[in-house]
């Protein structure tokens, strides 16, 4: 699709279970009830818009993770530091 934009602008608004975020209590911390408002400045007809921001959303990593069940592996890679003495002549 061929669209001049001139201004995109995204709203994104989501709940979640603060408690348990803070380890109060168990539960999930994901966000849920995303939702999304596209904003758009173009050169383009209502249908038109409406008809790329589908493909656009068809097409985004972001929503396909979060409607789709992702692995995700958390990898932990130590950095150890060496203490250094540092001495400090009096005066």
């Amino acid at each position: 699709m061929d669209i001049d934009i001139d201004d995109l602008k995204l709203t994104i608004e989501g709940e979640f279970n603060q408690a348990a975020f803070a380890g109060n209590v168990d539960g999930r911390t994901g966000l849920q009830d995303i939702e999304v408002w596209m904003t758009v400045d173009a050169e383009a007809d209502e249908d038109t818009i409406e008809e790329w921001a589908e493909h656009v959303e068809a097409r985004c990593p972001v929503s396909a993770n979060i409607k789709n069940e992702t692995s995700v592996e958390l990898a932990i890679d130590r950095v150890r530091r060496r203490l250094t003495a540092v001495f400090v002549e009096a005066a």
